[in-house]
């Protein structure tokens, strides 16, 4: 007896509850235990001071269930009942304005969840007309209710959201797109893997490529994109376009066409690679990269590095998101 209610032990169909209201014994599903005792041999079962739960298995060792309920939910491949996101590795995650998630995947296409974590579709590849690409790396909303999908084999893509096809419209082609934004002015950006970006405008159609000179040069004075290998794209509050790259994190400005906006150079964060960019609530920016998680305040251009030397577990910092906290994904 636990909590009032009766856990069953089984020997071979793991732990089950019983369920007085209508005189059942159900399972009790465990979606991201250490490991799946769904079909194990429980023969012993403990609570102990502190209301965790201890089940003994036969031949498998001990599964600690704490009291805590763990806030965070497990979804994919070691997922023990409901898995809704298939068996590869996940290259992007968005929220549009249905409150649905876009899951783009490595291999599987595209899954749309709803807040629950329930599939509600899974757009696979395949060989016909309009298919959705194999690896999808962004996807993004614009404010005209269009769904763009970047993808790493055939570019860009706009989604039709009830049919499931794809539209390949834009002359982007067979490019690597790893990020979308859009500024306020309608204009998209979209982040190439060693094209650079295209500034697309939803009202006129018009496309505006912008590349480095190639030349290697390193030059910082050089008013010009200075890698074309973009991870991320992000527009801030005013409207500046900020690049994470090859090279490092930079700053555009689409109403002067200008790389050189803060410190007198191209290139704000230089000679590591930039991941990840977000704004937070004051308006300073955050920059995720391979040597630490950079701040800079554009008021005063000062610049602020966090390490390991700081309490962070990796310095490769590949995710940032500001909630009531600051969440941050590193390399593993």
């Amino acid at each position: 007896m636990v909590n009032n209610q009766v856990l069953v032990g089984t020997d071979g169909q793991g732990l089950k509850i019983y369920n007085s209201d209508n005189n059942t014994i159900d399972d009790i599903k465990l979606n991201s235990a250490p490991i799946d005792f769904s079909n194990g041999k429980v023969h012993s079962i403990l609570r102990d001071n502190n209301d965790n739960l201890w089940i003994g298995l036969f031949q498998k060792g001990i599964v600690l269930i704490p009291k805590l309920i763990n806030p965070f939910h497990y979804y994919g491949s070691k997922s023990i009942f409901d898995n809704p996101i298939g068996e590869s590795c996940v290259m992007s995650i968005y929220e549009d304005s249905n409150n649905n998630i876009w899951v783009g995947t490595d291999n599987e296409g595209l899954f749309e969840l709803d807040q629950n974590g329930k599939q509600i579709r899974h757009l696979q590849p395949n060989r016909l007309t309009g298919a959705i690409a194999n690896t999808i790396m962004c996807t993004f909303e614009d404010s005209e209710g269009n769904f763009w999908i970047g993808s790493y084999s055939k570019g860009i893509a706009k989604l039709n959201r009830s049919t499931g096809l794809c539209e390949y419209t834009l002359p982007i082609k067979n490019e690597k797109i790893f990020s979308i934004t859009e500024d306020r002015d309608k204009n998209l950006y979209i982040a190439t893997y060693g094209s650079g970006f295209y500034k697309y405008n939803l009202i006129t159609k018009r496309i505006d490529h912008y590349e480095s000179s190639k030349d290697e040069k390193n030059d910082l004075s050089r008013n010009e994109l200075a890698n074309d290998w973009i991870n991320y794209i992000f527009c801030d509050k005013e409207g500046l376009i900020w690049l994470g790259h090859y090279k490092g994190v930079s700053c555009f400005n689409p109403k002067t066409e200008s790389f050189i906006n803060f410190k007198n150079c191209n290139t704000i964060i230089t000679n590591k690679v930039g991941y990840v960019i977000t704004e937070d609530y004051k308006g300073n920016i955050w920059a995720g990269t391979t040597d630490g998680l950079y701040y800079f305040d554009k008021r005063t251009e000062d610049l602020t590095i966090y390490t390991q030397e700081h309490g962070l577990p990796n310095n490769v910092i590949c995710g940032i998101c500001e909630d009531k906290s600051f969440f941050i994904a590193k390399n593993i």
